[in-house]
């Protein structure tokens, strides 16, 4: 199917084609199973859409009305006095992600420019490969054991 076919599907779906296109897409796309497809899956969209919307909150007032009430609280200077913050510690360490995720990276590589230099002789240990996918997860893979370990560091969920 190409593109413009796709659209005329949704729209022959949509209602939105006149009748007399409308009955000669519908005998072609009859006998198109990937229009048959396409024709469900967009039903489907279509109908969790209406579900959605149907769970809407609708405001009692009129549009005007409701806008004019907020637009008047405005230049009133009026309006709900904002609530206390209060920051535990996550929520510190949360917003200081930001400046905390550079700094590390920055000291592991100092601390791997450190190790790197010569003078520093040949040690005891394997050969180790450590790589981080995201910023979320770190692979440890130590190929004279066949050990493979994955450490998980999400941030806390929220309340």
């Amino acid at each position: 199917m190409t593109r413009d076919e796709q659209l005329k599907l949704q729209a022959w779906l949509d209602g939105e084609l006149p009748e007399s296109e409308r009955q000669a897409w519908a005998a072609r796309w009859a006998e198109d199973p990937q229009a048959q497809a396409l024709l469900e899956e967009l039903r489907l969209v279509q109908g969790t859409l209406r579900r959605f919307d149907e769970g809407q909150l609708r405001v009692p007032e009129t549009r005007e009305f409701y806008w004019s009430r907020i637009a008047r609280a405005i230049e009133a200077g009026a309006g709900p006095a904002p609530a206390p913050v209060t920051r535990g510690l996550w929520q510190w360490l949360l917003e200081w992600k930001r400046w905390l995720a550079p700094a590390a990276v920055l000291a592991s590589l100092a601390v791997v420019l450190t190790l790197s230099l010569p003078g520093h002789g040949q040690s005891d240990y394997p050969e180790v490969h450590v790589s981080q996918a995201d910023n979320y997860a770190t692979t440890y893979r130590d190929d004279e054991r066949l050990l493979t370990l994955v450490w998980f560091s999400y941030p806390p969920e929220s309340p």
